[in-house]
């Protein structure tokens, strides 16, 4: 909160430019009135770089095999970080719009604290990015069973993910992609269209190298750049969804 505070009261001087995690920029603003100290949709959008759709994970020994088996359980446990995050918002909202009869709880450390809770079988499932939890997927220890984002935004170099059911595919079409993590380039509100046009190219020629690229692969961590146009336009929509889901 105090980062993107900072980011967005800054002098618009083109010296400044951040990382604004959506949805939980616009989710806080929402959420807590008293302790965001911006307007999201005022931020200067420059750019996008990865967009990490959000899936709903179990234990490999869960009894728990499907969206289906979870709807129809009772009193599941789940667990994820601090109230207002991406991925608190993300659990939150999925677990509803799916109708599951779960409790949560909050303020867990790390992703991976998260997990090692869910192959303990302390708790039914959990919901992190699809990124985020890339080897234990890969090992066996935890199953994807449903991809909440959008099919544009499956890493192609993740083989395993072609095979999950989608929001759409298991009954939940107005849930697909809401609830995708993405992580915009911005700057403070009142930057020049000169200033604009600078960080613009700057970003997007960075989005496209090749060291970026290599990197990436190397870190297992797949990135979906988007055009400043491309940026603003899901934005906007993931901000209108956040206004009736919040």
């Amino acid at each position: 909160v105090k980062g993107v505070s900072t980011l967005f009261n800054r002098e618009p001087n083109g010296q400044t430019v951040g990382i604004l995690p959506m949805p939980a920029a616009a989710a806080q603003e929402i959420a807590y009135p008293d302790l965001a100290k911006w307007k999201t949709d005022q931020f200067t959008i420059l750019g996008s770089i990865e967009e990490n759709g959000y899936v709903v994970y179990v234990s490999s020994k869960s009894a728990y095999k499907s969206v289906a088996d979870l709807q129809a359980g009772t009193g599941l446990r789940t667990i994820t970080v601090e109230k207002g995050s991406s991925s608190s918002i993300a659990n939150v909202v999925s677990s509803e719009a799916m109708g599951l009869d779960f409790t949560i709880t909050f303020g867990v450390g790390s992703s991976e604290e998260a997990v090692l809770a869910l192959i303990r079988g302390d708790v039914d499932y959990i919901v992190y990015g699809t990124s985020d939890l890339v080897g234990f997927v890969e090992s066996g220890d935890i199953t994807p069973i449903l991809f909440l984002g959008r099919p544009d935004q499956r890493p192609a170099q993740l083989d395993w993910l072609t095979t999950v059911p989608t929001a759409s595919e298991a009954g939940f079409p107005d849930l697909e992609g809401v609830v995708t993590e993405m992580r915009l380039v911005v700057g403070p509100p009142g930057m020049t269209p000169k200033m604009v046009a600078f960080w613009e190219t700057a970003i997007a020629t960075t989005l496209a190298s090749a060291e970026l690229k290599a990197w990436s692969t190397e870190a297992e961590r797949p990135l979906v750049p988007r055009s400043a146009a491309e940026a603003r336009e899901l934005f906007a929509k993931t901000a209108a969804q956040m206004q009736v889901l919040i």
